[in-house]
């Protein structure tokens, strides 16, 4: 009777494991994927953006490149603990070839990061944390 139940246990612990990992693939997927933005939309974060960071990141060709380069800034801004704010989601501007990444809440204070970078020379518009 033990056997049978510690079978069964097993045999449920195997299938939670396997759908909590087929919820992570479709969740993970849905983060890689690259949504649209206007710039004109983001102006007010451009144009209040107050901070001292002239260097250019160089080309960002893919949305991996964006997030990469994203996150780099936001740990020098904010240090490692930024990283708790993934997954973080990328949108692309196709008109004025600009990168939007934005981290994501995760029910954590201290606002959401976000930065805006033109994709030819990958110089940062805007960057900050939305509250």
């Amino acid at each position: 009777m033990k056997r049978i139940v510690l079978w069964i246990v097993a045999i449920l612990l195997f299938a939670a494991i396997i759908v909590k990992a087929i919820v992570w693939g479709i969740d993970y997927a849905k983060t890689m994927e690259v949504g649209g933005f206007k710039l004109s939309d983001y102006s007010f974060f451009i144009e209040s953006t107050a901070f001292d960071f002239d260097r250019k990141l160089g080309t960002i060709d893919s949305a991996k490149d964006a997030r990469k380069k994203a996150e780099a800034v936001w740990v020098e801004l904010y240090g490692e603990k930024i990283k708790d704010r993934k997954p973080y989601r990328v949108f692309y501007d196709e008109q004025n070839q600009a990168w939007l990444v934005v981290g994501s809440s995760n029910n954590i204070l201290g606002g959401v990061p976000y930065i805006i970078i033109q994709k030819m020379n990958g110089k940062i518009l805007a960057v900050g944390r939305d509250k």
